[in-house]
């Protein structure tokens, strides 16, 4: 996937200030995509949630998202 966005990326975005508008714009994107997934799959059975070390890693990956797709962005256009 990384690639296919990066080729996509470098094949579209060549004006910059389209491409920092859409890297800006994945942010209250991503924000609904994470709480529309919350409340459309909740736990209900406690025996679904994740363990404390399980927690961490799946809000690093929440964090680190964002910052991936700023970099492949970032790295696909030829400014």
């Amino acid at each position: 996937m990384t690639i296919i966005f990066y080729s996509i990326t470098t094949k579209y975005l060549d004006t910059g200030k389209f491409r920092y508008f859409l890297t800006v714009l994945w942010i209250p994107y991503y924000i609904i995509l994470v709480l529309l997934f919350a409340h459309l799959v909740p736990i209900t059975y406690p025996g679904d949630e994740p363990l404390g070390g399980v927690a961490f890693i799946i809000l690093g990956m929440f964090f680190i998202f964002p910052l991936y797709v700023a970099a492949i962005t970032a790295i696909g256009t030829k400014d």
